[in-house]
């Protein structure tokens, strides 16, 4: 049973795993011409000329710890805690370096506005690794369904915000901000399930009728942090959330 539970679960993140990245590509190749008939070719080297930077950091901020950790049989919380700390740590003393190097870098490309817009887009790099670790947890536990939705979220949002900064005139600043909110969106697909077990109820469906009477219409509205760690988020961020609340939906009232 064990095995054939395995089979279909690999089988299944391959299919999430599979979609995730046709539709990533899809998508992006169809917000990405759209933009590019707004924005001149020197926005795009702006942007390109920068992210070079980044991405070597972030190289040397990862340091092959998410590897090793994805490659353990069992991962403890104090693997993830020493991995999760690392990252944060290593970002912070990489990104201040950048920080105070971006007037040398604007210097070596002759172009005042890369000052700015390097501070700004290296927050990215920063910020990118605070779910590092999330993103390994993920991926350890087969949960590409999980990260499908995440990175699709994140991808329409992010493109949706930058392609309107871009029709507003901000050109460059637009790709930039896009690049910062395709790391920081996300989406929490799947927590009712979490919320139900907790509650011991089902998201469809009826309970005893001794049980507290559960609005299985709104299950966010009884989120704890529990249900948090539970569904990937390690104590050491969620421990530093002042309030864990939730968002009823939009209606017309």
């Amino acid at each position: 049973m064990a095995e054939s539970s395995l089979r279909e679960k690999a089988a299944r993140g391959f299919l999430w795993g599979g979609l995730n990245n046709g539709l990533v590509q899809i998508i992006g190749a169809l917000f990405g011409i759209v933009i590019l008939r707004h924005l001149a070719p020197d926005d795009y080297g702006k942007i390109s000329m920068l992210m070079v930077f980044p991405a070597l950091a972030s190289i040397l901020q990862e340091s092959g710890f998410t590897a090793a950790l994805c490659n353990l049989k069992e991962p403890t919380h104090r693997d993830y805690n020493a991995v999760f700390w690392f990252n944060i740590g290593v970002s912070a003393l990489l990104y201040g370096a950048l920080f105070f190097c971006a007037p040398l870098i604007a210097r070596f490309y002759n172009d005042p506005s890369l000052l700015p817009l390097s501070r700004y887009l290296f927050l990215g790099f920063f910020i990118s690794s605070w779910g590092t670790v999330q993103r390994a947890y993920l991926f350890i536990h087969l949960m590409n369904k999980e990260s499908c939705i995440i990175a699709l979220t994140s991808l329409v949002l992010s493109n949706t915000v930058g392609l309107l900064m871009v029709l507003a005139g901000f050109s460059y600043w637009g790709l930039a901000t896009q690049n910062i909110l395709f790391i920081c969106g996300g989406a929490f697909e799947g927590i009712e399930r979490r919320i139900a077990q907790r509650l011991n109820t089902q998201v469809i469906g009826f309970g005893s009728s001794n049980k507290p009477k559960v609005d299985k219409e709104n299950l966010l509205k009884y989120v704890e942090a529990q249900d948090l760690r539970s569904y990937g988020l390690i104590p050491e961020i969620i421990g530093r959330l002042p309030v864990i609340t939730y968002l009823d939906h939009l209606d017309r009232d």
